[in-house]
């Protein structure tokens, strides 16, 4: 009865095949299929069980059975470095051919290739393969045999990842054909990067080509694990559990009825001596499984031939729900997605389309359905299309970009053409997906501009100057012209930024830019470098060219500017460089140029200067004595000197002043004047300055402890370091180390600095003040004071300039000077010392006038320590005399 029972069953399927395109409902109108429909929907129990149960005229079976999967899917399959292959899978295929005797030949390759394989029909059966509804369109599938965890992994380094919504903005790789793609843009995951195999896709994340990407489970502890990158990648959260099928032709019911037989037959302790060898732990059976189902099934059918008219219709009724569910998802899904569809033939020829989206249409849809790509598109689209056409045919898949005019305006667009799967007989069929990618393309444009011209002012900027420069280079060396390089820096435009603010500052930039192009000619060039700092370049211009353009310049600029309520002017100062007198290259064309502008800030602004020999000259020695100051510390170079400090009132030694002097092994002693300006320019100063304080506070504090007199001492700092947030901690720093009273250091500052930024200034002073250490301010009368800062400054003391007590004997505006200064500090409660007194009449000029401190040579030069140490002891041991 049994062996009926199958029989019947495998008839049926047969039959049921030769039917399956006709609707459901037929089956209920005509009673002698109505059984044959039951039995088909029982025989896909009944096949699973063992061979020993199969009727004895076998179903006629291929003499090679060949299987298409994966070849580096471990545990299940492997490929060694010999290219033979082992694992789970490969084990159990030969225990099949042992139990059925038909020859197995392993088709392992790329999984996109072992699809291929399939597809093309050079395979009899597909193993590894999730199911899914387009699979399921082509592919017949046995029952399930394993479950596959399937995971998203991440850099361990990157966080933030747990779910799919965190995915996007991510790239995320996946293996090509794998179905985890077709999930994650389900999900509108949709940018992913295909890899040939598991194994390319962990190096990608090893080498961080990639940071995310989707994959199976078990070859992922595989190959993770193998690459030694277990703390490099982690598993970021599980995407879905997938199925394991094997799967036949669509309708090949003669190779799925052999290939359930054979697998049936394997032995559940077969199954577990695989398992222990692959695995480790026990693998679920799903044979056993089946054979239950199928027992269970037998019994159900001879229940069905009892109510099969009922049954039917429920079943004729659930699948048309099914499908009708089924149907409406997809709809829903290919709503949800942004992208244009269509179906076209090799021709060109529109078949179908859908699209929520109807205003992307070339056309619309009621008039190209049924024509031609030409019929649609403009003719250079249409010829584009039609070639990926072409390609998409000879390799099963194409891309490119294409653009319309369409009623809102330009549109561009990414497509992508697969091609379909018909069968031998159907001309072939693509489907085409359209993506617009308008904002894309936007912002990109957007970025290459950015990448060649100032944002703010529309200018070129260096990048583009570049590419401008090579080309009038080399036409000037080709023939032999003359090339001027200019170098624009805005005169005080900061105090514009610090008083009005940046937004203003912004506004006068944009405007000055437009002025600055109305002064060139069409091939020249101007780009901003930043700030306020621009640079030019003028082809075939020479000397009495650019000077033109300098002045024109300077003409244009110095115009008032109306920014909002503000009525602005400002000046430039500009440096020029022509080629090939100054310089072979824009590099050194464009640094000669910024030293010349330089030369023109200092002698006096709103002008032009030429670059020149003497400030080559001057360059060179400047980049000499930097090289050479870099070292000067290491080198035990620099010194710190002393200068005795005078009281007018009893002629005694009052305090020292540091200075610090550098003797150069080549150089000689190099004055302060000329190295001080290179130490700040570079940012040297910090550690000199600081080795300065250090040193002289270390000093007066060994002084103090072998008996000399208790002085104060002087230190002079630089705009950079009163600038600088550290400087009150560490001058506390410094005192604390040598533990030297704060009431013996005095910070000496000069006139201009404090003036740079008042309220600032104010505020560091009241900071040092505090921790007891004394102000005093250097070279006064020459920085323009106001007197509503100076009363708020926390200083004790005023420094009168050298340059007014030169001439005090004989000069009256001087002698004018330094009245003036020493009766507005005795106003103010200052203190006055004078520097630079070299003559007895200066010195009786001072003491009459009320001076409270001397220094000069009229008492001693500037000592070093051995010798100053010297000078305080002769002084305490005499009196000095007026």
């Amino acid at each position: 009865m049994l062996r009926f029972v199958i029989m019947i069953m495998i008839k049926t399927a047969i039959i049921i095949n030769r039917f399956g395109s006709f609707n459901c409902l037929k089956y209920v109108k005509n009673s002698h299929l109505i059984i044959v429909h039951l039995m088909f929907f029982c025989s896909s129990f009944v096949v699973t069980l063992p061979a020993t149960a199969l009727t004895s005229k076998p179903i006629p079976a291929p003499i090679t059975l060949r299987v298409a999967l994966d070849d580096n899917y471990p545990p299940y399959v492997i490929r060694r470095e010999d290219g033979s292959l082992e694992g789970y899978l490969v084990d159990e295929w030969k225990l099949w051919e042992k139990k059925t005797g038909v020859h197995v030949k392993l088709l392992a390759s790329n999984w996109n290739v072992a699809q291929k394989n399939m597809v093309d029909g050079n395979a009899d059966i597909i193993d590894t393969i999730f199911l899914t509804p387009e699979r399921a369109r082509i592919l017949d599938f046995m029952p399930t045999y394993a479950q596959i965890p399937v995971n998203i992994y991440t850099d361990i380094r990157l966080v933030g990842i747990g779910n799919l919504v965190s995915l996007h903005g991510f790239q995320v790789g996946v293996k090509a054909g794998d179905a985890c793609a077709n999930k994650l843009i389900e999900n509108g995951i949709t940018n992913l990067i295909p890899f040939a195999g598991y194994e390319e896709l962990v190096q990608a994340s090893i080498t961080m080509k990639i940071h995310v990407f989707c994959m199976d489970e078990p070859p992922a502890n595989y190959l993770i694990f193998q690459a030694h990158a277990e703390k490099q990648i982690h598993m970021a959260f599980p995407l879905y559990v997938g199925e394991f099928h094997r799967a036949v032709h669509k309708g090949d019911t003669v190779t799925l009825a052999l290939a359930e037989r054979g697998f049936a037959a394997v032995t559940p302790n077969e199954l577990k001596a695989l398992q222990k060898k692959w695995m480790g732990t026990s693998l679920s059976n799903p044979f056993q499984r089946n054979i239950q189902y199928g027992l269970s099934i037998a019994i159900i059918i001879i229940l069905c031939l009892t109510a099969f008219i009922f049954i039917l219709r429920t079943l004729v009724k659930k699948r048309t729900a099914d499908l009708l569910s089924t149907r409406n998802k997809l709809l829903a899904t290919l709503d949800a997605l942004p992208d244009l569809m269509f179906e076209l033939g090799l021709d060109g020829h529109y078949y179908d389309y859908h699209s929520p989206r109807t205003d992307l249409l070339a056309a619309p849809a009621e008039v190209f359905l049924g024509k031609t790509l030409f019929d649609v598109l403009p003719l250079n689209v249409a010829q584009a299309a039609l070639s990926t056409l072409q390609q998409a045919h000879e390799t099963g898949y194409s891309s490119g970009e294409y653009k319309l005019d369409l009623p809102q305006g330009e549109r561009w667009f990414e497509f992508t053409v697969s091609r379909k799967s018909t069968s031998q007989d159907q001309e072939p069929r693509f489907i085409v997906l359209s993506r617009d990618i308008t904002e894309r393309r936007q912002v990109e444009e957007r970025i290459q501009y950015l990448a060649h011209f100032d944002m703010l002012t529309g200018l070129p900027n260096r990048t583009e100057l570049n590419d401008h420069s090579n080309i009038a280079f080399s036409h000037a060396k080709r023939s032999h012209e003359n090339l001027a390089i200019m170098f624009l820096d805005l005169d005080y435009f900061k105090d514009i930024n610090d008083t009005l603010g940046h937004s203003v500052g912004d506004a006068l930039l944009i405007t000055l830019s437009a002025r600055i192009k109305l002064a060139l000619r069409e091939e020249d060039t101007v780009s901003r470098l930043g700030g306020d700092e621009f640079i030019f370049l003028l082809p075939g211009a020479n000397a009495t060219g650019a000077a033109q353009v300098a002045q024109k310049m300077l003409d244009h600029i110095s115009e008032p500017y109306q920014i909002g309520l503000h009525e602005l002017s400002i000046t430039a100062s500009i440096g020029i460089a022509i080629y090939p007198d100054d310089g072979n290259d824009m590099e050194m064309l464009s640094k000669n140029a910024d030293v010349a502008m330089y030369r023109a800030k200092n002698e006096g602004r709103n002008g032009y200067r030429f670059f020149t020999q003497e400030m080559q000259i001057l360059l060179s020695r400047n980049m000499q004595l930097l090289t050479a100051l870099r070292n000067a510390l290491k080198l035990d170079q620099l010194q710190v000197y002393y200068q005795p400090q005078i009281s007018m009132q009893n002629g005694k030694l009052v305090g020292m002043e540091a200075l610090l002097r550098w003797q150069h092994p080549e150089f000689g002693a190099v004055p302060p004047s000329e190295f001080i300006p290179i130490a700040e320019s570079s940012g040297l100063i910090l550690s000199i300055g600081e080795w300065v304080l250090r040193t002289a506070v270390k000093q007066a504090k060994t002084w103090q402890e072998a008996g000399l007199a208790h002085i104060v001492l002087a230190v002079n700092l630089s705009a950079v370091q009163f600038r600088h947030l550290d400087l009150p901690d560490l001058v506390s720093r410094v005192l604390n180390e040598t533990e030297l009273s704060p009431e013996y250091l005095e910070l000496e500052l000069t006139e201009s600095t404090t003036m740079q930024d008042p309220p600032g200034a104010i505020a560091v002073m009241n900071n040092l003040h505090q921790r007891g250490v004394r102000m005093s301010i250097d070279d006064f009368g020459t920085g323009y004071s106001s007197l509503s800062y100076l009363k708020k400054f926390k200083v004790y003391k005023l420094k009168i300039d050298q340059s007014f007590v030169r001439d005090i004997s004989t000069d009256p505006e001087d002698k004018a000077i330094v009245v003036a200064i020493i009766s507005l500090a005795t106003s103010l409660g200052m203190q006055t010392i004078a520097e630079g007194v070299e003559t007895i009449e200066q010195f009786n000029f001072l003491r009459e006038n009320g001076c409270n401190e001397v220094q000069g040579f009229y008492y001693s030069k500037p000592l070093p320590a051995e010798k100053f140490e010297l000078f305080v002891r002769n002084a305490m041991a005499i009196s000095v005399s007026f």
